[in-house]
């Protein structure tokens, strides 16, 4: 049986938003600029990796979601760290209305059955998680029908004061367990409920510690240069080319890191002239996929080989 993940920004006080106003009060408004740090951008991408079904209510979408998410798709793509903006273009998408007789949004399919009788025919059938995205009212009615397997909140460091609440109808849902809480350099806190006795909820994704130590080096052999990279504390690194192309360079800086999976890791770091280098350190195969993007603007994209020394 898959789950339904209910996925919201929330402000710190518990509301998901002002009435007919935008999400200029978060952390990222969903502008061209995404703010989120690295290992939030990471977490994303482990929970998309999960997910193959988005449930949406026909607000969300005549607001730009589609609109927004294939611009991303298209700028993005290709780096690593936004691998999450082509899960959300490619994964089937079914629309919640009830005013529409038909789907105006390329590439969605209308929900035919009443609210309740189609979500439990799409978690009987095979394939992966269901993610949920919409307002307030897309959201009370999730809940006040008890569909919601798992609630995933991005708190954002503001309080509203007044404003939307997904939890007016109160349901089986209200008495929820805390599954896990995790804060991110951004700003943003991600909370994450499941409704009290809820068996079926699976494990949160793993986010365990990455594997490196204070004095750990190891290099990236690309086919023109080799970096050498050494740990110096769990925030500082040192990246010296041994090796072809910019031999002879050295900085250090700081870094942020994030395991995906015990054998699969995000590095992340802006150097002194502004470049941004993200590595996906696959230790398993001995691969690291490279993004580079210039302060001058540009991407670069490479792919080395791990020598761990």
């Amino acid at each position: 049986m898959r789950k339904l993940i209910l996925q919201m920004q929330s402000s710190a006080d518990g509301f998901v938003g002002r009435q007919g106003q935008g999400p200029d009060w978060q952390v990222w408004n969903w502008g061209p600029v995404c703010p989120w740090d690295a290992a939030l951008k990471a977490r994303f991408n482990a929970v998309f990796s999960d997910i193959d079904t988005i449930l949406l209510s026909r607000k969300i979408l005549e607001g730009g979601y589609l609109d927004h998410w294939s611009q991303f798709a298209r700028d993005y793509g290709d780096r690593p760290d936004f691998a999450f903006t082509r899960r959300i273009v490619d994964a089937r998408k079914i629309v919640f209305s009830n005013s529409l007789k038909e789907s105006k949004w390329a590439g969605t399919e209308l929900a035919r059955r009443d609210l309740a009788q189609e979500i439990n025919a799409l978690k009987s059938e095979p394939g992966r998680d269901l993610i949920a995205f919409g307002g307030a009212g897309f959201a009370s009615a999730l809940i006040a029908n008890g569909l919601v397997d798992e609630y995933q909140f991005y708190v954002n460091p503001i309080a509203l004061g007044k404003g939307l609440t997904i939890f007016e109808q109160r349901g089986i849902d209200s008495s929820l367990e805390l599954l896990e809480s995790s804060r991110y350099a951004c700003g943003i806190a991600v909370v994450r409920y499941a409704p009290h006795g809820r068996t079926a909820v699976k494990a949160p994704p793993a986010r365990p510690d990455p594997p490196f130590h204070a004095g750990q080096t190891f290099n990236v052999r690309f086919p023109t240069f080799t970096p050498r990279i050494t740990i110096r504390s769990e925030r500082e690194l040192t990246v010296e080319v041994i090796a072809g192309k910019y031999a002879d360079f050295s900085d250090t800086v700081e870094y942020e890191a994030v395991a995906i999976r015990e054998d699969l890791v995000l590095l992340s770091w802006q150097e002194h002239i502004g470049s941004t280098i993200v590595h996906v350190l696959d230790f398993t195969s001995l691969i690291a996929h490279t993004s580079i993007t210039p302060a001058k603007g540009g991407f670069v994209r490479l792919t080395g080989r791990l020598e761990l020394t």
